[in-house]
């Protein structure tokens, strides 16, 4: 058996629920307790972290042990991440069995890193790396604590639904609403193929989903009215008198009676020649 690691200096770890400041080459944060459990929600919920990085390049966070906290299918902690007007969150669907993998990389080279946790219990924990996309840029990370956005026991609302192209859907977290516009391609009468574009801002008018939806709406009944009318086509079309089955069937049938007929007059010959040949006496 063979074993690979790294060795991790304690100056680059850090707790979310610190109070403190920390520059690395990559910084390693964690839950509060961690290896163990965090705490309840009323003294981790609302923790918070600023992450810049030196060179202007983006951030990279990687799962190295996610096990948050999930109570009858519901997941009891978050860490929320805001990268400019995106919001982005890691969840209990991140819980990954020690799997080293990339979870989330940003837009622009500072975020912010917030800690939800409505457990009423000891339970859940995280360890995460945050880093540079480029190998010069170091992290910058103040962490403090705040106030949390949800009360001990309530439900955490998950912003990473999946828009479909049939529905248009908004979900709000926090003061957030995250938006789905929909735009739909028109290629025939029959059919329509459909495109998806993700839009996730801080705030999104009120204006823009009524027209998306108004689009969405108008463009949608366009194929099934095509449809009707070719229904209507075909049953006008289908009860007019068809009578192209007499100009299939009738020569067909005049040559089959003159096929006949030449069958008929040739055993009709051969009948005769036979019969002369028989009566015809011998000189």
């Amino acid at each position: 058996m063979k074993m690979w690691y790294n060795c991790i200096p304690d100056s680059s770890s850090l707790s979310i629920n610190s109070v403190s400041t920390l520059t690395a080459d990559a910084v390693f944060l964690f839950s509060e307790n961690y290896p163990s459990m965090m705490s309840e929600c009323s003294t981790t919920s609302g923790a918070t972290c600023r992450v810049q990085i030196s060179d202007g390049s983006p951030v990279q966070i990687t799962a190295l042990d996610i096990q948050l906290s999930e109570t009858s299918g519901i997941c009891q902690q978050r860490i929320y991440i805001t990268d400019g007007s995106t919001n982005s969150e890691i969840t209990c669907e991140n819980n990954n069995d020690f799997v080293k993998k990339v979870v989330f990389t940003s837009s622009s080279s500072a975020i912010e890193i917030r800690l939800d946790n409505t457990d009423t219990t000891t339970a859940g924990k995280f360890w995460i790396q945050i880093e540079a996309t480029q190998s010069s840029g170091r992290v910058d990370i103040e962490c403090k604590n705040a106030t949390a956005l949800f009360g001990c026991g309530s439900s955490i609302a998950l912003s990473n639904s999946t828009s479909t192209a049939d529905s248009l859907s908004t979900n709000t977290t926090d003061s957030t609403r995250t938006a789905y516009s929909v735009q739909i391609n028109s290629t025939n009468s029959e059919n329509f193929s459909s495109s998806t574009n993700f839009v996730s801002t801080s705030s999104v008018e009120e204006t823009s989903i009524t027209t998306a939806s108004s689009a969405v709406a108008e463009t949608s009944t366009t194929p099934n009215s095509n449809t009707f009318s070719t229904k209507q086509d075909s049953t006008s079309t289908d009860s007019s008198l068809d009578i192209s089955w007499v100009l299939t069937i009738f020569p067909g049938a005049i040559g089959s009676g003159v096929l006949f007929g030449s069958i008929a007059y040739a055993l009709n010959r051969c009948k005769k020649r036979f019969t002369q040949m028989k009566v015809t006496p011998r000189r």
